[in-house]
Formats: C-alpha cells, structure tokens, sequence
C-alpha cells in the first residue's frame, strides 16, 4: 500500500510538471500572413516561446497540425528576431580583464545583430553602481570592449543585477524582442550575491553566466549555482579555452552553446502550404497546433484574405446565335414562329 501512495505522487508530481510546460508554452501569429493567388498558397510567420526543458529549435512540418485542407508543407527556422539584452561586467581588481574583452568580442563578432537592444551594465566605478551603455552598433561595441580594464576596486554585483533587471521589465513582454541577460566576471566577492538573482526567473528572462578566468577555478560551483538560480547556462572559459582569439574570437565548446541558446530565441518559424480547402469565404480563419513531443500541445489562429476575378463570359460558339425563326399562323390565325428556344453554349 506504501509503494502504491508514492506511485500515485509520482504521478501527480509528473503531471503537475507536464501543465506547467504547457501553461508555459505560447504559439503566436506574428506579422501578416500572406496568400499566393496564382499558387493557391499561404505562408504563416510564428514564434513559439515557453518551457526551457523542451526543445523548440528543429521542428518539422510533421510537428504542425493545419485546420483546413492542406498540401506542400514546408516548415523553415529563421533566426530573425531581435533581442533585449542585459551584459553585466565586473571588472573588479584581479579580473582577467583580458580574457573577459575577449569573451565579449566572441559574442558580438559572431551573433550581434543590428536591430538588437543590448545594454551593458560595466562596473569599472568607484562603488557598486555600474556604467551604462547602450550599444547601437558593432563598432560602438568593439571600441567600449577594447577600452575594459580592471580596477582597483571590488565590486558588489548586486546592484548591476537589479538595475539589469529593473530595465528589462520596463522593456515589457513582446514575442517579437525576447529578453535575456549576461553575466561575465572572473570571480564572486560576495557569495551571497548569486541568492539575489531569482527576478529574471520570475520574468522569464535566462540569466547566463560566463566565468573567464586563469585560477578561480574554487569559484565554479558558485557560478554555476548563479545559472541555476537565475534559469540559465553556465560557460567555464578558463584561461580563455573557448576563444578562438586568432580565428575571429570563434567560441567553441560550452561558451558556443550558451551563445547559441540565446541565438536560438530568434527564432521564427516560417509555415507554408497549399490550401485545398473548397470554402468560396474571402477570409479563412484557420486553426493551427504545434505538437511538442508527441505530448504538449500548443495552439493559435490565424486568418488570411483572398481576392476573387471578377467572372469572364464567353459564348462557346457564337453559331447558337444564327437563330432562324419562320413566323407563321396557326389554326386560331396567331403569329407564331417556328421556333422559341435556343440552346446557347457559354463558358
């Protein structure tokens, strides 16, 4: 009896679990889906966005459900869209200050885009408060890079934090901007600090952290902790390992797969198909679901409208014209004529 009581939490445990990713997941509509006339086909921008633990970078046409006839579907991701962006840097005395300017280059020379809102929160200050910067192109930001030096100062990271955080809530919730944060030091002054970062979960901003060093190596667990705690990944560049500096500042290795996890939230899908439903409405609303895993279900709508030719009417053979018609009288001496109807052939 015990072990059927612990069964049934389990249970209850895993579906509690399995509502909450759903409750996560959203599928949207973004932009205006378009409709190809001459091809009788539509194409559908969507953004799905959600549960960390399920994977929602390689979807297929074969992970969509369409709600009207359809053929020729074809599902493309596109990294496109632009992103919000909080980078904390702690420059404080003994930072290898060298190995964070170059962690920081191997992001912008390789994943920054143009449309993108990145802030960078620099604590290179006489307190805690940090320098902000807002970066609006890719060589504003290699020249405040080239600039970063340690201090002679600890610093606090706390206050970046929460001032980091404070601007993204103010950005608001958009499925078009996604946000996200960036950690870089080469060590934690103060432990406690990484208990402070819980906000960015609650907003569903991933906090990431980059740990670049040559000797702090008794600090990983707290760095890690800090990614944990703050819903993110958690890169280890000692003695800058995963910077290529002398390929164009390439990351590889766990470094490359934090970039690439907030790469991937640019993600757009493009759907296409052909429609082959038979409705004669000029605008269709059309369901459509997303199945994650063969068990979370996500759905949206959309609509599209169609423009109708006016109908072109044409006599197939204006020989049915050239009717011959014979008056005559009949026995009550009417008019008549040999003949009152014509078939007449049109297309």
């Amino acid at each position: 009896m015990r072990h059927r009581f612990i069964l049934f939490w389990v249970f209850v445990i895993f579906n509690i679990a399995l509502v909450h990713a759903q409750d996560a997941l959203s599928l949207e509509v973004i932009g205006t889906p378009t409709y190809d006339q001459d091809t009788n086909s539509v194409t559908v921008d969507l953004v799905i966005q959600g549960s960390h633990n399920l994977d929602l970078t390689d979807l297929t046409a074969s992970d969509f459900d369409i709600g009207e006839a359809s053929s020729n579907v074809v599902v493309d991701g596109q990294r496109r869209l632009p992103v919000a962006m909080a980078i904390i840097v702690d420059l404080s005395v003994g930072s290898d200050d060298d190995l964070i300017r170059d962690t920081l280059k191997s992001f912008f020379n390789h994943y920054y885009q143009a449309d993108d809102d990145i802030t960078l929160y620099i604590l290179d200050g006489k307190d805690d408060e940090p320098r902000v910067i807002t970066v609006d192109s890719l060589e504003m930001a290699d020249s405040v890079i080239n600039d970063l030096a340690k201090q002679d100062t600890y610093y606090s990271t706390g206050t970046a934090w929460s001032k980091a955080l404070g601007d993204l809530r103010l950005k608001g919730v958009s499925s078009v901007r996604p946000r996200v944060a960036l950690h870089i030091a080469s060590f934690i002054l103060r432990p406690a600090d990484v208990d402070t970062v819980f906000g960015f979960v609650d907003e569903d901003i991933p906090f990431h952290v980059v740990q670049a060093h040559r000797s702090r190596q008794d600090q990983g667990e707290l760095f890690l902790k800090l990614g944990e705690n703050g819903g993110g990944f958690y890169s280890d560049n000692m003695k800058g390992q995963f910077v290529l500096s002398d390929e164009d500042y390439n990351s590889i290795n766990t470094l490359k797969l934090l970039f690439e996890k907030i790469d991937d939230m640019r993600l757009v899908y493009q759907l296409s198909y052909t429609s082959q439903s038979q409705s004669l409405e000029q605008v269709r609303d059309v369901q459509l679901a997303a199945r994650l895993n063969n068990q979370v279900v996500v759905e949206s709508q959309f609509s599209y409208s169609r423009d109708f030719d006016p109908p072109q009417i044409e006599f197939a053979n204006p020989a049915d014209l050239n009717v011959n018609r014979v008056p005559f009288r009949d026995d009550n001496l009417n008019i008549v004529f040999t003949r009152n109807t014509q078939p007449i052939t049109i297309s």
